[in-house]
């Protein structure tokens, strides 16, 4: 069973530049939901969800700007990878999570751009040797591919 894809890309200075602003802003979204989930247990004796803390990033888009920079899927993402560590803590397989350092923190996710086209018989997306369009006018070129899982 196909999990993900591993993706290397060669993007340019300015893409490299932008990339790692945006890495860096995750990292910051990342603690700010670790502290956020931990004042909130704090002051009200109950954990914060992953949906109330995505509901938080919308109103703090409109307050600040530079998290407007960032697409939404790795921003969202981050919440997806908080809400993992406390899983994974409250099942005993982690420590209690921690903020992240600049030299701890350094991926963010997306997710695929598709065709849209569809394999019928087997339900697999179809997808070629394109350029991943990140968010415009970041068109970074993709080669070679590697099946994880």
């Amino acid at each position: 069973m196909l999990l993900n894809y591993k993706y290397e890309i060669y993007p340019n200075e300015e893409q490299v530049q932008r990339l790692e602003s945006w890495i860096s802003i995750c990292r910051q979204q990342y603690n700010s939901a670790i502290l956020d989930k931990q004042n909130y247990y704090k002051k009200n004796g109950k954990g914060l969800s992953r949906n109330e803390l995505q509901k938080q990033l919308t109103i703090d888009k409109k307050v600040n700007p530079f998290l407007r920079e960032v697409p939404s899927q790795p921003l969202q993402e981050v919440l997806f990878r908080v809400e993992k560590a406390y899983d994974k803590f409250f099942k005993g397989e982690a420590k209690y999570p921690k903020l992240k350092k600049y030299k701890d923190y350094h991926s963010i996710t997306f997710y695929p751009v598709w065709d849209g086209k569809q394999n019928q018989k087997k339900k697999k997306r179809v997808h070629k040797n394109v350029n991943l369009f990140v968010v415009l006018p970041l068109s970074v070129k993709v080669e070679n591919y590697k099946s994880q899982g």
